[in-house]
């Protein structure tokens, strides 16, 4: 049974193992997001924003990568939401980021497929 974010989504090949610092190669580090997420966007808790950078990966660009500062626009696949079809598979993917840190704020997330 393969961890949520390495089997076809390949999270961790870019955003490395969310339990292991440093071992992301071009995206941000995840491993933290749960503690740091909170108000990064003002209003958001940390699942509403891994939720809407997930689905529009370009929504919100983060400042550092491993090479220096995020690419914008964002390098990120933004297809997700049609490789993401089952709610439970985009669950288990913000469990596999965030831990058991999936309050929401309740912030409405708009979601344009590009």
């Amino acid at each position: 049974h393969r961890r949520p974010g390495s089997g076809h989504h390949a999270c961790t090949s870019c955003h490395g193992d969310p339990a292991v610092e440093g071992s992301n190669r071009v995206g941000p580090w995840l491993g933290d997001l749960a503690e740091r997420g909170d108000g990064i966007v003002e209003g958001y808790a940390a699942a509403d924003y891994a939720y809407e950078s997930i689905l529009n990966p370009n929504a919100h660009i983060a400042e550092q990568c491993p090479t220096g500062p995020c690419n914008s626009p964002s390098g990120m696949p933004g297809n997700f939401s049609a490789r993401i079809r089952e709610p439970q598979a985009m669950i288990d993917l913000l469990t596999f980021i965030l831990g058991d840190n999936l309050e929401t704020s309740g912030v409405e997330i708009n979601y344009v497929p590009r």
